[in-house]
C-alpha cells in the first residue's frame, strides 16, 4: 500500500472515531438529567380577569402575571405582602417568587373588583437517602490448640534370666569303708548323667541362687576334701 492509500485509511478511521464519540456524548446527555429548574407559574390577566385564581403553589415557586387585554392593569396587594407590579400594558410582564406559606390576596390597582389569590404551601421535604449500614463482618473463632498428649513411659523390664550353660556338679563327699580303705564319689547336680563315652549335660542353673545352700555347700566340700586327704595319708602310713 503506498503512502496516499495509508492517509486515506487513517482519515477514515479518524472519521469513524469521530463520529463515534459524537453518537456517545448524544446519549449521555439525553440519559443523563439536567440542572433542576426552579418551579414558575403563569397568570394570565384577560378579559379582566386574573387566571387562574385561586392559584395553589409551593414556596419558591415564581408567578409571573401577563396582561394580554387592551387596557393597562396593576398587580397590588391587598395587604402590601409582596410589592405591586408596575402599570401593565398590553402584553407586559411582572413576576414575584413566593418564599413563604400562606395565602396571598391581590386585586387590580385601576379596577378594584378584578380580584385573585395566591396560595403556597411548604414544599415537600426530600425524603432522606438511606444510610447504608456497615456490614460486620464475621469474627473468627479461633480453633482450640489440641493439648499435647503424653507419651506413655516403658516401665523398665527386668532383665530376663540368663540362662548359664553346662552343668556345675556340686561334690558331695560320702565316706565308704570297706576294709581298711575309704572311696570317695562326686555327686553330679540334677540333670547330669554319667556315661561311658557320653560328657555330662546339666539344665541351666538359676541365678537367683540361695546363698545359704551355696554356703552349705562349699562346707561338705571342704569336709570331703580333708577327709579324702586324711584317708590318703593314712594308707601312705600303713603301707
Amino acid at each position: 500500500m503506498d503512502a496516499h492509500g495509508s492517509t486515506r485509511v487513517g482519515m477514515r478511521s479518524l472519521g469513524v472515531l469521530a463520529g463515534l464519540a459524537l453518537a456517545g456524548s448524544l446519549v449521555v446527555a439525553s440519559v443523563l438529567p439536567g440542572p433542576a429548574q426552579a418551579a414558575s407559574a403563569t397568570v394570565s390577566i384577560s378579559h379582566y380577569v386574573f387566571t387562574p385564581s385561586p392559584l395553589t403553589i409551593t414556596a419558591g415557586t415564581t408567578v409571573t402575571w401577563v396582561n394580554r387585554d387592551p387596557t393597562e392593569h396593576q398587580v397590588v396587594s391587598d395587604t402590601g405582602a409582596f410589592p405591586k407590579s408596575k402599570i401593565l400594558k398590553t402584553g407586559q410582564t411582572y413576576s414575584y417568587r413566593f418564599t413563604k406559606v400562606g395565602t396571598f390576596n391581590y386585586h387590580d390597582g385601576f379596577t378594584a373588583t378584578i380580584r385573585g389569590t395566591i396560595v403556597v404551601k411548604a414544599a415537600p421535604k426530600p425524603t432522606p437517602t438511606p444510610t447504608p449500614r456497615p456490614t460486620v463482618r464475621p469474627v473468627a473463632t479461633p480453633k482450640p490448640t489440641p493439648k499435647p498428649t503424653a507419651t506413655p513411659t516403658a516401665a523398665p523390664s527386668s532383665p530376663a534370666e540368663s540362662a548359664v550353660p553346662g552343668a556345675s556338679a556340686v561334690p558331695s563327699a560320702a565316706p565308704s569303708g570297706e576294709g581298711t580303705g575309704a572311696s570317695f564319689e562326686p555327686s553330679l547336680a540334677p540333670g547330669a548323667s554319667a556315661g561311658g563315652g557320653g560328657g555330662a549335660t546339666s539344665t541351666p542353673a538359676s541365678s537367683s541362687l540361695d546363698l545359704g545352700s551355696l554356703a552349705i555347700g562349699v562346707l561338705l566340700a571342704l569336709v570331703a576334701v580333708g577327709v579324702v586327704s586324711l584317708v590318703y595319708r593314712a594308707r601312705r602310713a600303713g603301707g
